[in-house]
């Protein structure tokens, strides 16, 4: 015997329905991975929330390093020979 979801919105009802008869699952399988996706979803929004937020933090620190000095100064001559 399955277990029972009874759900007394009628909009989130027929939406259940809806599911139920394109998928073929039963209202709690259905149900259950609508969750599991939503569950995702929010997951990976506040990762991305999390890594833009570093992105953020990192490129105002790089704004004030200083420039790194040209190196081909010391390794090739005015011709791009090596020295």
């Amino acid at each position: 015997m399955g277990i029972q979801i009874n759900i007394k919105n009628a909009a989130a009802r027929a939406l259940a329905d809806q599911l139920t008869q394109q998928t073929g699952e039963s209202v709690t399988e259905a149900v259950t991975e609508a969750l599991r996706l939503r569950l995702k979803i929010l997951n990976r929004d506040r990762i991305k929330a999390e890594w833009d937020a570093i992105a953020a933090e990192n490129r105002e620190r790089l704004k004030n390093e200083p420039e790194w000095p040209d190196h081909s100064d010391f390794l090739y001559d005015d011709m791009g020979l090596p020295k």
